[in-house]
């Protein structure tokens, strides 16, 4: 199966074929990258991992938002900052007694965050359902 994928990327990445099909894509966004880094020179950095994010879903989707205008590139952003908070831990990682403690004392705030994040990332989930059953009709 993986020599089967391999073989697909290989071609739709050769350079032939990102020539013909991807550059006026490239071409459009490098052009974006540079006004947006003349309107705004501080923001370089993340107008750089912007516009790359862009010319991703773009290529993925077709279009940067679904049809009641979320941001993919928001949500994937939000999703990568939950990913990287819990990741790096909290203090009950150590101590896994402190679960049972009540959320208002001071020091839970893991309990609050995740009690947040789980409705964030089930939001989101809904969301990318929906979309999926929007594209699943057409």
């Amino acid at each position: 199966m993986w020599k089967m994928q391999r073989s697909h990327l290989k071609h739709a990445l050769s350079a032939a074929v990102v020539r013909r099909d991807y550059s006026d894509l490239l071409e459009m966004k490098a052009r974006q990258y540079i006004e947006r880094c003349v309107a705004h020179p501080e923001n370089g950095l993340h107008e750089a991992a912007r516009i790359v994010a862009e010319g991703i879903i773009n290529l993925t989707y077709g279009k940067l938002e679904d049809s009641r205008g979320r941001d993919y590139i928001q949500i994937s952003a939000r999703l990568m900052e939950i990913t990287v908070a819990s990741v790096l831990g909290y203090v009950v990682d150590l101590l896994p007694a402190l679960q049972y403690l009540p959320k208002w004392l001071p020091g839970m705030q893991f309990k609050r965050d995740a009690a947040r994040w789980k409705k964030e990332v089930r939001e989101l989930e809904d969301q990318v359902f929906e979309v999926m059953k929007e594209n699943a009709v057409r």
